[in-house]
């Protein structure tokens, strides 16, 4: 009777120790996909906060290409020159801001095939 108690105890204790492993696998499956999550999540946030500086940096160029273009009008002819180079210089640093704003927003809505987050 002891003998049988004790086969059915081992029993028992298999089935739970076969149950607790798969829990185990359950819980490292959730772990690895609230990491990868995470690792998304902090890829969007990056994106998102480039996308804001160049949004930033392109509303201070326009601004300044007011301010240029505001005080052309009270100076002398002789510095048009001038003017028209700081203008042509504006100019091209504000299309290189946005056409790196153009390729975040493009990579920020992006939809990944691969499913794992590169």
């Amino acid at each position: 009777m002891n003998q049988d108690n004790l086969g059915s105890h081992v029993d028992i204790l298999e089935q739970e120790t076969a149950e607790q492993a798969q829990q185990i696998a359950e819980l490292q499956n959730r772990i690895n996909y609230a990491e990868n999550e995470n690792i998304q999540l902090r890829k969007v946030q990056g994106q998102i906060q480039l996308v804001k500086l160049l949004f930033y940096g392109t509303f201070a160029l326009l601004l300044m290409s007011g301010v240029l273009i505001t005080t052309s009008l009270f100076i002398k002819q002789a510095e048009d020159k001038k003017i028209e180079l700081y203008f042509n210089f504006l100019e091209r640093l504000t299309l290189v801001i946005c056409g790196a704003g153009a390729t975040s927003m493009a990579s920020l809505f992006r939809s990944n095939q691969n499913g794992n987050g590169d």
